[in-house]
């Protein structure tokens, strides 16, 4: 089951607002269980008695591994709380924290929720950990009295010094374990049951007796309670998805990387213009992804981190100011995410996205992730504000930090069918002097190209030197992100460099059969747009190349550029098009 809420947010400048809670666990592996439990049952080691232990009041035996408190199935376990004081000494803040364990009737089975919201607990781990503490073993009782506890670092002074593992069960029962040193050979925790017992004259007391934990216990124990959550926490980055996104967003502080992508529905000039994809850019408008962006985006959609560094625990409650409604949320200290890189003055990247579900009822999911610089030896620090982890990365993983923004588009300047183009104005400069060219085609009933006129020859053009043109056009692609700094309206003020601009005929898009053909069924009909593109020279070798669409009403998208494309690509373009007028050839593969 997943939860989901919807909070506000921006980039840099807040923290933490858009948060989803998930807490999805499945069952409990059960080959896992019974791993742990053969690895339980070991024999008694250099601090230990061998031979049959003698059950004392409150111990237990199951199948041949001595229990320090009977075992608790893990269908009775309710809650385990950790305390740990030596964790603040090594600036863990760790100190406290806690699993709950709840039944889900739904689905007729135990699930482990973190004992804080939103965290994904690994499934595998929580097996180990729930057998651990609900089959406490020992491989040895080392004083069935004890009366000076400090040799085993079990003497406290009060209950807030010492480490200790609370177990509740769901039938009211609690178990207090201290936990104290580890013994000389390292393989085991001394501890010691806080429950009461009675003894044979029915007298109450506190136990004291010392026991060393079995290694398989203490491994277990020394890898999640005696450190703290992030190891049982699942490295998960960013939300899970199969829908697909109505948002996606990859945001750069520094580099030349910025995209923002939206599901849209296909337009006129998204469909005759290349638009393949269901997604397009809206911060460089008019800049398709065709399936680029669609194969690029699909290991978003399951995004994993390498481990678990740390584990957000404080609460924090702010106040809405839009509903003046409450709301809390986990976050770390300024303090936690300066150390990797990650506090708002120095986080490098974000990467945000929204899934909108079919279902209108449904309020849509966000995910959010902080990436810090490239560190040192190849890794990213994560901070996914989802499931309140700082992950350690690998850059494999995530090597799409590393790209430029035009890595995700379709670089190509033009792409549409030759058929669809009614009209192609060339206006540039040929050997110093204004060129200007228009050809206009000419379709059969089919709709395929047949004749190509040139208005300002007065003639027909051979055909397929037109199409080397066209074929060259395709081809042109934008090399890179143009400048930051560039004064764009200055370059508008100076005039382009070179125009292309098309107006398509209309266009008929025909219904699809069950193999992906298309029938003789129309489906609809797009009307003629014009797509404009000037490029605008701001060195002796590239040029800004902006896209301007005006559709069937006449309403503009306005000149949107970000790219550049090389000047002698240009140049090429302008001397085709006269040999197409003159009838000289057209090498669309020839070096600019």
């Amino acid at each position: 089951m997943t939860s989901r809420n919807k909070e506000k947010g921006s980039f840099f400048s807040r923290r933490r607002n858009s948060i989803v809670a998930v807490a999805v666990i499945l069952a409990v592996l059960i080959a896992g269980c019974v791993a742990v439990s053969v690895a339980l049952r070991e024999e008694p080691d250099d601090d230990g008695q061998s031979g049959e232990i003698v059950l004392l009041p409150g111990e237990a035996l199951y199948g041949k591994s001595y229990l320090v408190y009977d075992r608790i199935d893990r269908a009775k376990l309710k809650k385990v709380s950790i305390h740990n004081p030596d964790n603040a000494s090594t600036g863990e803040q760790y100190v406290d924290w806690a699993l709950e364990f709840a039944y889900d009737e739904d689905d007729e089975q135990y699930v482990f929720l973190s004992g804080q919201d939103y965290a994904e607990l690994d499934e595998t781990a929580i097996s180990y950990f729930a057998v651990s503490v609900g089959t406490m073993s020992f491989t040895s009782r080392v004083e069935d009295h004890c009366e000076d506890f400090s040799p085993y670092g079990l003497d406290y002074a009060s209950p807030e010094e010492a480490k200790s593992i609370t177990v509740e069960c769901v039938d009211g029962k609690k178990h207090v374990i201290y936990v104290g040193n580890m013994n000389p050979s390292g393989t085991g925790y001394y501890v010691r049951s806080m429950d009461t017992a009675e003894d044979e004259d029915g007298n109450e007391y506190v136990r004291d007796s010392v026991y060393l934990l079995a290694s398989a216990t203490t491994e277990y124990l020394s890898s999640s309670a005696m450190a703290h959550p992030a190891s049982i926490v699942t490295p998960r980055l960013s939300y899970p998805t199969q829908t697909g996104f109505s948002v996606f967003a990859l945001l750069s502080n520094s580099s030349d990387l910025n995209i923002i992508f939206e599901k849209t529905k296909m337009t006129t000039s998204d469909a005759v213009f290349g638009g393949v994809s269901a997604y397009k850019s809206t911060n460089m408008e008019g800049f398709y992804s065709s399936s680029r962006f669609e194969t690029r985006i699909s290991r978003f959609k399951e995004l994993m981190g390498d481990e678990v560094l740390e584990y957000a625990t404080e609460l924090r409650t702010e106040v809405d100011e839009d509903t003046g409604k409450e709301y809390s949320y986990y976050y770390f200290s300024d303090e936690i995410l300066a150390k990797y890189g990650l506090d708002p003055a120095t986080v490098e990247y974000m990467m945000f996205y929204t899934v909108q579900y079919e279902d209108a009822e449904e309020e849509p999911v966000q995910s959010e992730v902080y990436f810090s610089k490239k560190q040192p030896d190849g890794f990213y620090y994560a901070y996914s504000l989802n499931f309140n982890t700082i992950c350690r990365v690998d850059d494999s993983v995530v090597d799409f930090l590393e790209w430029n923004t035009i890595d995700f588009l379709d670089s190509y300047i033009y792409r549409l069918s030759i058929a669809y183009c009614e009209r192609l104005t060339v206006d540039g400069t040929l050997n110093g002097e204004p060129f200007r060219e228009v050809f206009r085609g000419e379709n059969d009933a089919q709709g395929i190209l047949r004749k190509v006129f040139s208005e300002g020859k007065g003639e027909y053009v051979e055909l397929e030197s037109y199409r080397s043109l066209f074929q060259e056009i395709y081809s042109t692609a934008m090399r890179g992100n143009a400048p930051e700094d560039l004064d764009i309206d200055a370059l508008k003020e100076q005039g382009p460099y070179l125009t292309l601009s098309i107006d398509t005929t209309d266009v008929t898009i025909y219904k699809k059969d069950s193999n992906g053909n298309d029938t003789s069924i129309i489906d609809r009909v797009l009307p003629g747009i014009t797509r404009t593109l000037r490029f605008y020279r701001y060195s002796n070798g590239r040029a800004l190349v902006t896209i301007e669409t005006i559709d069937e009403n006449g309403e503009s998208s306005g000149e949107n550029g970000a790219f550049y494309v090389t000047i002698p690509r240009l140049d090429k373009l302008v001397s085709d098009a006269y040999n197409v007028n003159e009838g000289l050839p057209v090498d669309p593969f020839a070096r600019d």
